[in-house]
């Protein structure tokens, strides 16, 4: 049960990770969004939440690099299994195995000049247990950055 907490851990940080990243995410993989003040809305559903648990960040996105491969580099051996590119959206897998389970991530995200809007359902299975997390973003364009 441990090892399932850990694991469970790790994919809601990832998937933190994901939507405090994701503008950059974008921007590096060609989709264009436009640099400057971002405000992200994040809403997490899973067994284990009563209700759906929503955070907010406002990050000041610029011109540095970023690639998808760099979320799940120290990440417990995940890796980025298929990465789709097409005009203004992105879709993504990620195979996440482990010693006592695994978890499949599929994503996708789309963006105009001042929004982003994208989900990720994660499915795990630990220890013989599934369980299933879906994670949202709603991204907008405030300005400049200050």
């Amino acid at each position: 049960m441990r090892v399932m907490s850990r694991t469970i851990v790790f994919v809601v940080v990832v998937g933190t990770t994901l939507s405090l990243c994701a503008p950059s995410l974008l921007r590096a993989e060609g989709l264009k969004l436009n640099p400057g003040l971002w405000r992200m809305k994040n809403t997490m559903k899973m067994p284990m939440l009563a209700e759906p648990r929503e955070t907010v960040t406002e990050t000041c996105m610029r011109e540095e690099e970023f690639t998808p491969e760099s979320l799940v580099k120290d990440g417990n051996g995940c890796t980025l299994t298929d990465l789709d590119v097409s005009d203004d959206t992105m879709r993504w897998k990620m195979n996440c195995p482990g010693p006592m389970g695994s978890s499949i991530a599929e994503g996708h995200m789309t963006v105009t000049d001042t929004t982003a809007k994208g989900a990720m359902t994660n499915t795990m299975n630990m220890i013989g247990q599934a369980m299933t997390m879906h994670m949202e973003w709603d991204g907008k364009r405030l300005g400049d950055c200050p």
